[in-house]
């Protein structure tokens, strides 16, 4: 028991050093703890500054569980690098208003003063400034080809240069 008890404390040091995620793994499981105990510092903690200033730009909250969400567990799977990035998969479980739930997910996570952090960020998303309502394709019936037999050249000898002078 002692042995397993001393094990228990070198991985918490090793993993946790001083508190500080020190492995993409580690910053989601602190995330994910401080979520379920409604711990709003210690969630802010866990983004990157990237994030901290993307909330204040858009004026939104940190992220938080619902009132009537309860994080009942999760599995951290792996990791997987993807455009130079490292993601976190895992698997949370809660329930809301009572119903289970299960979402099977990835999360970008980056190094901040030797600290890793979760930064959903760097995640494209959809283009926000585009007007609404701002056509994304052409009109049905537009032609995207010229006619069959539509000159798609110049004639011989037809100059293709202004004169100068």
């Amino acid at each position: 028991m002692a042995v397993l008890a001393v094990v228990g404390v070198v991985l918490w040091l090793t993993v946790f050093k001083d508190g500080r995620a020190t492995t993409p793994q580690a910053a989601l499981e602190k995330m994910l703890n401080a979520g379920k105990s409604r711990d709003e510092n210690a969630v802010k903690s866990g983004f990157c500054q990237a994030d901290l200033e993307m909330f204040r730009k858009l004026g939104q909250p940190i992220p938080m569980p619902d009132k009537n969400e309860v994080v009942t567990g999760w599995t951290i799977k792996g990791t997987h690098v993807k455009d130079g990035v490292t993601w976190v998969d895992f698997v949370v479980n809660s329930t809301k208003d009572g119903t289970p739930t299960s979402d099977d997910t990835s999360v970008p996570v980056v190094q901040e003063g030797g600290v890793y952090k979760v930064c959903v960020s760097i995640e494209p998303g959809p283009v926000t400034d585009v007007p609404s309502g701002f056509p994304t394709s052409l009109p049905s019936g537009f032609p995207t080809s010229f006619p069959s037999g539509f000159p798609t050249s110049l004639p011989s000898g037809f100059p293709t240069v202004l004169p100068t002078g």
